[in-house]
């Protein structure tokens, strides 16, 4: 079996496990659990927590245990860290929903949220155990937050940081103290933070030291009490008040991005980096000649991208904890790798989605697993080791009307696969050459002429003439980023970016549009999407939602003026049901569909996280979601067409429908402002509701959501409607039914 078929068919086992659990609900998401998010150490037991629960490794069997919120109690799946401590209690962070706690079993858990304990927020980030054997949780927005004993306290009125604008991802007490108060604390934005044993502080950030990030991603203190702070620029040891400091610049570093940071028992510093992880000798740290830097290359790494390292000081062992490929046990000779899920290859990273309607193909873009290709139900993987990608990370993809891929990545240039062959354009045989091969988005139009929105403008690829032409950003000839093209169904194509208008490209001729007050030449374009209507929606960094009809009127959507409360948004997918969705990152997912607003996220049930990065819609009925860090979902939408004559007529679906198999009953009946619709639901799943008029016209559609089993009652607002007769519609699982109202 060749490597291609080989991954053929670990895709179809992935497929088949994500599409049983997809048919018990109409949102499913899959994500893998070999992204490491923490290691603890219990004598033969490693204790794991992923972005899919965590598990109990025994490191002398080699046999591992699951438990999520499936299994147990645990509030959530999506885990930020786990803890061990001395009375072998298990402790783990939730990214969403406070911390757990659970004893040496793991099968029952004390959740603990801001709700119902003195924890100082729900996004828990970090933890540690001090010497007294407390256990301190570093949260965003709340500060630090203590356990011992079963009393809580806290840390967030004394610690002198806003805690509204940064985190805690970060805490370390000095081995040679014996003092709680004698503490160190990392964070997302302020630098380092040092309570000292007489509950004074020091802090050192960029402005008054040689700090080279304030965000202090990685912590440990060594025998000689030096504090290590590794950040996304470096790292900095820190020796009483001198401070080395070491990058790519004056190091073997291969990436400044410092995610970790352990000393071992015969003070060895281990750095767990983006590129490799790397081996200094805490006691002769000035001499580069003996560092160590650990690579696929050169090692027994199963990735180059480590995001956490544990050293076991009773037996030596240093375990690390990778980005998507597992764990790994090096004893310092041999290296292990050990997964928690051998068929789940997809990275849980998802970067962007597209799909092409010509041959039905789903085309997922990751950061460390290549490209991955869904095509009558059987999956491919296009990447670096099997098929001669030059990196893993790839931004997007596109198919042209021969069936070739074009993968494109940030500063790797471009790749034709032809389904055998990589065919790469770089900056050696082509113009993609550095700061205008960072490529955003792909568009192929009817002639199969390649349009890639780059830093800087516009590259047009004539493939048959082998042709390339670049095109500045606007009219004036600004150099801007273009990030997103989105085709106008006629051939020609808008496109948008940082500061610069909104773009349409005719075939032939360029126009720019832009807002009354000039406010596209102030922001930044994430995304573009067309409907039947011709409007064009504009999805912001920060700014909302913008949409610019067809006689050219603008209207702004933002947390201001409207439900959607995140105003980043990083993708929108318009879908035939006549609903536009909108993708953020930080807030969810949002619908909008003539006129309501409608949300989806964490809090709701339907999310596994509040950050979306892409979004596409298939030909049979399933919107696809890539989110980063919890990897691929798919929601289905069902799609059908209103009746045109009459509303007793069987013409309103595009496929076999039922009758509603639950109970429906409406009250107030007249009704002239408000009616319930009580409902007893068999079966959970997402509603639509649809009001027509005698004649059998749609006037409204209404997605309430999500519904449970069981009773529910939803409220319709019908105040705006004039006295007469009506079809109050319900279209759930594949099933509708209905009830007449009057309004009086």
């Amino acid at each position: 079996m060749n490597a291609n078929n080989y991954y053929k068919l670990l895709w179809v086992v992935f497929l088949f496990a994500f599409t049983q659990v997809w048919g018990q609900d109409d949102w499913q998401f899959a994500t893998h659990s070999n992204n490491i998010t923490g290691i603890s150490v219990n004598e033969e037991e490693v204790w794991v927590s992923t972005r899919d629960g965590i598990f109990k490794f025994n490191s002398l069997t080699e046999e591992s245990i699951k438990f999520s919120a499936v299994s147990t109690n645990m509030t959530d799946d999506f885990m930020t860290g786990i803890l061990v401590t001395p009375d072998d209690s298990i402790w783990v962070a939730y990214y969403y929903f406070g911390a757990g706690h659970a004893g040496a079993d793991a099968d029952t858990w004390v959740n603990y949220q801001v709700e119902n304990s003195p924890l100082g927020s729900n996004f828990v980030r970090t933890m540690a155990v001090a010497p007294s054997g407390a256990v301190y949780l570093g949260t965003f927005y709340g500060g630090i937050s203590i356990y011992e004993h079963g009393e809580w306290s806290a840390l967030k009125d004394s610690l002198p940081i806003s805690n509204s604008s940064g985190g805690i991802i970060q805490i370390a007490f000095d081995p040679n103290s014996h003092d709680d108060t004698d503490a160190w604390f990392g964070t997302k934005k302020h630098g380092l933070y040092h309570r000292r044993l007489d509950s004074t502080w020091v802090f050192y950030d960029i402005y008054n030291s040689d700090l080279p990030g304030n965000i202090v991603s990685g912590l440990a203190i060594d025998q000689r009490s030096r504090v290590w702070a590794g950040s996304h620029d470096g790292f900095a040891i820190l020796d009483d008040d001198e401070m080395s400091v070491f990058s790519r610049t004056n190091s073997p570093l291969l990436s400044n991005y410092i995610h970790d940071i352990a000393i071992d028992r015969d003070s060895i510093a281990w750095l767990a980096t983006e590129h490799g992880l790397v081996r200094i000798p805490t006691n002769s740290f000035e001499d580069l000649a003996t560092w160590t830097v650990f690579t696929k290359e050169n090692s027994g790494l199963s990735s180059d991208w480590i995001e956490k390292v544990v050293a076991d000081t009773s037996t030596g062992n240093l375990w690390i904890g990778t980005y998507s490929k597992g764990l790994i046990r090096y004893d310092g000779t041999n290296w292990e790798t050990f997964k928690f899920n051998d068929d789940a290859i997809l990275d849980n990273d998802v970067l962007s989605l597209n799909f092409s309607e010509r041959d039905s193909t789903l085309m997922v873009s990751t950061r460390t697993s290549g490209l991955g290709l869904l095509q009558d139900s059987v999956w491919t993987i296009i990447d670096k080791e099997h098929n001669g990608l030059p990196t893993d990370q790839v931004n997007f993809a596109a198919k042209d009307t021969f069936g070739n891929v074009w993968i494109a990545y940030s500063f790797d240039g471009l790749t034709k696969w032809d389904g055998t062959t990589a065919t790469h354009y770089n900056p050696d045989n082509s113009p993609l050459k550095p700061p205008y091969n960072v490529i955003h988005d792909i568009y192929i139009d009817p002639l199969n002429v390649i349009w890639l929105a780059v830093n800087g403008g516009l590259w047009e690829f004539e493939i048959g003439t082998d042709t390339w032409t670049f095109h500045n950003a606007d009219l004036t000839g600004k150099y801007a980023n273009v990030e997103a093209i989105e085709p106008d169904g006629q051939g020609g194509f808008w496109y948008g970016g940082s500061k610069i208008s909104l773009m349409h490209f005719d075939g032939t001729s360029l126009t720019g549009y832009n807002t009354p007050d000039s406010l596209l030449n102030k922001i930044q374009v994430t995304d573009l999407e067309t409907d039947p209507w011709g409007n064009v929606w504009i999805g912001t960094f920060g700014h909302g939602l913008l949409r610019k009809d067809s006689d050219d009127h603008w209207y702004l959507y933002n947390g201001s003026n409207s439900v959607m409360k995140g105003n980043l948004v990083s993708s929108l997918q318009y879908t035939p049901d006549s609903t536009l969705w909108v993708g953020t990152t930080g807030a969810g997912l949002y619908s909008y569909k003539l006129g309501p607003w409608n949300h989806f996220g964490v809090y709701s049930g339907h999310l596994p996280q509040n950050n979306v990065a892409d979004l596409v819609w298939d030909n049979r009925n399933t919107l696809w979601i890539g989110m980063p860090n919890m990897g691929l979902g798919h929601h289905f939408v069902p799609i059908y067409t209103p009746p045109q004559d009459s509303l007793f007529k069987d013409t309103t679906v595009v496929q076999d429908i039922m009758p509603f198999s639950g109970k429906i009953n409406i009250y107030p009946n007249p009704a002239n402002d408000v009616v319930h619709l009580d409902l007893d639901v068999p079966r959970s799943g997402s509603v639509l509701l649809s009001i027509f008029d005698s004649k059998g016209r749609l006037l409204k559609e209404y997605i309430p959501g999500f519904l449970p089993s069981g009773q529910s009652i939803i409220d319709v607002d019908v105040s705006d409607l004039p006295s007469g007769y009506y079809y109050l519609q319900l279209f759930l699982n594949g099933e509708r039914g209905g009830k007449m109202l009057q309004i009086r």
